[in-house]
């Protein structure tokens, strides 16, 4: 039987030898250290990168498939293929600096390896469109859908790299991934956006808990966990941003002849460093919740302070400095200064940092007889200072000494005592844990409303700290504040982010909107004005007015859908039923946009007509129209007399609705009611046509309309 040889193109071999010296050029580079263990599938990269919150945490890079199941490391990804991603993953670091680690560049290989798998040999000098379209969709199945987004440009960029280094015979350089965001999570009605909100917003049950729990807090883990929560109540702030608060944070000043109090933050994500004032309902409860913290880590900050004046020295508290005089130390003394009760422990300790006893030995149940250098326990626990001490975060230069969330070691071990010689940054992971609790190997590791007592099986009690941050900026949304007060409220550099965080429903919306009807100073149009002798209540008058809402592109269309669809087919600014708020900036942005493109429709059209094209006069009308109620609108959202939160209401454009112009058209114009307008059109009725026009010469705008009697 004959072999079968396949055939290899040159193309290809080329491909796979650049890929091979790439490999090579890239083993021999010296970022993340001239020792990293290349062969090894986790690298140690904490001291490369700069996370806030992280704490004493690890940063481990694991070149691995994905996981079976969450909590579980998956299996490491096999040679060659891993060669060519530690390659990549090294090289970009050496040429780019990041302030977080490559997580989403190795979850984009992850899916490249299901990929390339699922094709033959995992390769990634064969890496094709086809492979790239199959990670996509490997991730959907795998990762969260708001995940698949950042992966995605990842893998954009890998196969730009792969290309332009001719690493791959067919990786497209301007493939993309074809990922946008989902209608469905613009939608503020239905099962999927209450579940969607309920994940992203605390129930009231937790924030009951969290003032429940802030009362009854005694022991000082609990006292310092709740006054962070207290912070995180008081404004939109990201977890990193609060860890990284310094101990003098308070500030004071006069505002309009007011005294105000705020705290000095650190910014995150490309946002600079600023003061946020604290809403005068929570100023209270923040200062005594900053009181009590700098209470309960002034400890901490005294042994970070001591560490930085003697860097070679020991710290020891007042009652244990005679220590300091003695050569060697029994297990009892070192107990006493590293507050590890067990015996076992103390061993496990010495062992694992090359301290040996000089005399005596351990024992498993007291009565140790062995005898310890000072020294060398000296200098295993200074070797436990963090990593990059005396800095907490190089950023900032914030200190350890300076930072108000350090805490002594062992302060968050249940039923353990806290170190007397060495101290720790508070790490996200035990907010987190403190919040929701966690199932680990060594069993449930308790959040604080379970410490306390507070839920139950049937009403569990759990949060997220990003949580916080949502709810507070749909609150500060639903009380009308602009979306430019928001974004700098949060720490917000793009204000398209605000959308992301705004998690009003539709009855919420309509319930707003319906409180600004008849009140001149918070709309603008009809909705402005209440008929007299309304034969029914305000309340009901407003709910029958608007009866529900939902978002447009440049507001809210009010119009009940139960009784009709839609009569101007989606034309907004030329509806009754459709109103805007001031202050959304995203909205008025869409606006100036769509002026843009109607101006230059609108001249497209005078050429047109200019040319005699058949219709152009029909378009010109059309168009002029749209620009008329486009700059119209456009002066109310900027006018800096009308407050930020009015609700204004578009008037009559003149324009026909579908029915009414089937209506004309059928029975002449003397059969529908005529328009809002100074005089009746009087030119002849054509679909589309002249009505346009007439109402473009005679658009009354946005202005109020004058009250009508019931």
């Amino acid at each position: 039987m004959s072999t079968i040889i396949p055939l290899i193109s040159q193309a290809e071999v080329t491909a796979r030898e650049n890929l091979a010296a790439f490999i090579q050029h890239c083993r021999s580079l010296s970022t993340f250290g001239s020792d990293l263990p290349w062969d090894s599938p986790e690298w140690d990269v904490t001291g490369y990168f700069d996370v806030r919150g992280r704490g004493d945490r690890r940063i481990k890079l694991l070149f691995t498939q994905f996981a079976e199941k969450p909590g579980v490391i998956g299996h490491p990804m096999p040679p060659p293929f891993s060669e060519g991603v530690k390659a990549y993953i090294r090289y970009n670091a050496s040429i780019t600096a990041r302030k977080h680690p490559p997580h989403r560049d190795i979850e984009a290989f992850r899916a490249l390896y299901v990929a390339a798998a699922e094709q033959g040999q995992p390769d990634l000098a064969l890496i094709n469109p086809c492979t790239l379209d199959r990670a996509i969709q490997v991730l959907r199945e795998r990762v969260a859908p708001s995940t698949v987004s950042q992966v995605g440009e990842r893998l954009c960029s890998i196969s730009r790299f792969l290309f332009e280094k001719r690493l791959a015979l067919s990786a497209p350089p301007t493939w993309k991934h074809g990922v946008g965001i989902s209608p469905r999570l613009m939608q503020r009605v239905g099962p999927e956006f209450e579940a969607r909100r309920l994940a992203k917003i605390p129930s009231q049950d937790v924030l009951d808990a969290l003032a429940l729990a802030f009362n009854l807090a005694e022991r000082p883990r609990e006292v310092v966990e709740t006054s962070i929560f207290a912070l995180l109540c008081s404004a939109p702030d990201r977890i990193n941003e609060v860890l990284s608060l310094s101990a003098d944070c308070e500030t004071l000043a006069d505002w309009e002849g007011k005294p105000s109090y705020g705290l000095r933050w650190r910014g995150s994500k490309g946002f600079h460093d600023h003061t946020k004032w604290i809403v005068p309902s929570m100023v209270d409860v923040v200062r005594e919740a900053v009181r009590r913290l700098k209470i309960h880590t002034a400890k901490a900050r005294r042994m970070a302070a001591w560490y930085e004046a003697n860097p070679s020295r020991l710290y020891l508290p007042e009652n244990q400095g005679h220590l300091r005089n003695h050569t060697l130390l029994t297990v009892d003394e070192v107990s006493d200064i590293t507050r590890i009760t067990d015996h076992k422990s103390i061993e496990r300790f010495c062992s694992k940092h090359g301290v040996l006893p000089v005399e005596g030995r351990f024992t498993q149940r007291g009565g140790s007889t062995a005898q310890l250098r000072f020294e060398d326990i000296e200098k295993a626990i200074i070797g436990l200072l963090p990593e990059g001490f005396p800095y907490l975060d190089k950023r900032t230069n914030l200190k350890f000494s300076e930072a108000l969330f350090v805490v002594p070691c062992g302060f968050f071990r249940e039923n353990h005592p806290t170190w007397s010689c060495m101290f720790q940054a508070i790490r996200y992971d035990q907010v987190l844990i403190a919040l929701a609790g966690r199932d680990t190997k060594r069993g449930r590791a308790r959040s604080i409303f379970e410490r306390l007592g507070l839920p139950t099986p049937e009403h569990p009690v759990g949060a997220k700290t990003h949580q916080f941050r949502h709810w507070l900026n749909t609150l500060a949304l639903k009380g009308g504040l602009s979306e430019w007060d928001v974004a700098q409220w949060s720490g917000r550099k793009n204000l398209s982010q605000n959308r992301a965080y705004d998690h009003e429903s539709s009855a919420e919306i309509a319930a707003r909107l319906r409180q600004a009807i008849g009140d001149r100073d918070r709309s603008r149009g009809a909705i402005a004005n209440i008929p007299r002798n309304l034969p029914v209540s305000r309340e009901a008058f407003a709910e029958m007015t608007i009866p529900n809402a939902h978002a447009t592109a440049l507001g809210f269309c009010i119009h009940d859908f139960a009784q009709s669809p839609c009569s101007l087919f989606m034309d907004c600014i030329n509806c009754i039923e459709h109103v805007c708020l001031k202050g959304d900036e995203a909205k008025t942005t869409r606006v100036c946009v769509m002026l843009e493109q109607a101006k230059s429709s609108l001249q497209k059209a005078r050429e047109a007509l200019a040319e005699n094209y058949e219709g152009a006069q029909e378009w010109l009308d059309a168009h002029g129209l749209t620009v008329a109620r486009l700059e119209q609108l456009l002066a109310i959202l900027t006018d800096p007399e009308i407050p930020v939160g009015t609700v204004v209401q578009l008037t009559r454009a003149g324009r026909y609705t579908l029915l009414e112009q089937a209506v004309s058209d059928r029975l002449g114009r003397s059969a529908i009611p005529a328009l809002d307008r100074p005089h009746p059109p009087t030119a002849t009725s054509r679909p589309g046509g002249n009505h346009a026009q007439e109402a473009a010469s005679q658009v009354q705008g946005i202005e109020a309309q004058p009250e009508r009697h019931a």
